[in-house]
């Protein structure tokens, strides 16, 4: 599994690559006020059908997404409010 960082961001929301196997993934997260949302079920169609995962890895994957998210949200978060 090879994970790039190729991060872009505005005010609406964030987008991220990673690649699995040579499947590039998108997750592209859009922030909702004191939360985000994120395209889960297409992000969830794409590594299900990613030939060769195991369950173990595809959990990996998910709590990798979950927890970059969450940073991604965290940096937007201390840039808003540095901004105000």
């Amino acid at each position: 599994m090879f994970i790039y960082g190729r991060e872009c961001g505005n005010s609406f929301g964030c987008t991220y690559f990673l690649q699995i196997r040579n499947v590039e993934l998108t997750v592209t997260l859009i922030w909702k006020g004191d939360f985000f949302e994120y395209n889960e079920k297409e992000v969830k169609e794409i590594i299900d059908h990613i030939p060769g995962l195991t369950d173990i890895l595809k959990v990996a994957i998910y709590q990798y997404i979950e927890k970059t998210n969450q940073l991604f949200f965290l940096s937007y978060k201390e840039k808003v409010i540095m901004r105000d």
